[in-house]
């Protein structure tokens, strides 16, 4: 474990601006490698309370957020290190929606039949945001979903293909 690299996930957790940010972005595979492994359950850092004084779906933002920079800073390195976790994080699902690797578009295929429609629909969204030929043929999937809101997201994702 890195102590220098703890100490800029936590910095972001704790104060996340423009700053904490761009560090944690320059953490690179590391960063993505780190953030993920404690946030799905399998690390975890030094600090007992990564976020005091924060609670509720503000500690989850900060997650999501977090989740995101690494995901765009180190795009192969986060897609290298969910295909090990087995069943991906919800939010960790919805962050394939921004990764630039070609490979997150296949995860997010696999989840379109998910017998879980959160994460059907999660999956159809992120699709949508990737907007590549073999995300529509998984969205076109999901036309046809079974939940009415898993169809929705999926009818709202195929009214701007051109």
């Amino acid at each position: 474990m890195d102590a220098s690299l703890d100490e800029v996930i936590i910095s972001y957790l704790r104060e996340p601006n423009d700053a904490t940010a761009a560090t944690l972005a320059a953490t690179g595979s590391a960063g993505a490698r780190r953030v993920l492994d404690v946030y799905v359950g399998q690390a975890s850092l030094s600090e007992e309370d990564l976020m005091p004084g924060v609670s509720g779906s503000e500690r989850g933002d900060r997650w999501s957020m977090a989740l995101e920079i690494v995901a765009r800073s180190a795009p192969s390195a986060f897609v290298d290190r969910i295909a090990g976790l087995g069943r991906i994080p919800l939010a960790v699902l919805s962050m394939l929606g921004v990764v630039d690797d070609p490979r997150a578009t296949a995860i997010l295929c696999q989840y379109v039949d998910d017998a879980d429609w959160h994460y059907r629909c999660n999956a159809v969204k992120a699709l949508a945001r990737r907007n590549d030929v073999d995300g529509r043929r998984c969205i076109e999937r999901a036309l046809d979903d079974e939940h009415r809101v898993v169809r929705d997201a999926a009818r709202r994702a195929s009214q701007w293909w051109k």
